[in-house]
């Protein structure tokens, strides 16, 4: 039982000595910016579709259930997510909801 405690000892040694990891985060004015580490993915899915990828990723969920939950076809989502097909408002509102984001985001 003592080797235990000492090891864990060392092991809180070893850690509290190493550089705290706010040292190592880089400050919020020299971060770089999402869009600009993004660039190629928005190029090919655009700033829209990364944030529907992205939200239905989280969620866990397809383009197919989105789309049925929101009662549209995956096709006309699948052009929406790709930036050929504009997004209304109400549409907007359906798809939010069932991502849990704001519509705000989508109307951008």
């Amino acid at each position: 039982m003592i080797k235990k405690i000492d090891k864990l000892k060392k092991l809180l040694e070893e850690e509290t000595s190493k550089k705290p990891w706010q040292d190592l985060v880089t400050p919020w004015e020299e971060a770089t910016p999402w869009e600009e580490l993004a660039k190629s993915r928005i190029q090919r899915y655009t700033r829209l579709g990364l944030l529907f990828l992205g939200a239905r990723h989280r969620e866990g969920i397809s383009q197919k259930e989105l789309a049925s939950r929101c009662g549209i076809s995956q096709e006309n989502l699948s052009k929406m997510e790709n930036g050929k097909r504009p997004i209304g408002k109400q549409t907007a509102k359906k798809l939010a909801k069932a991502l849990r984001i704001s519509s705000r985001l989508l109307l951008l």
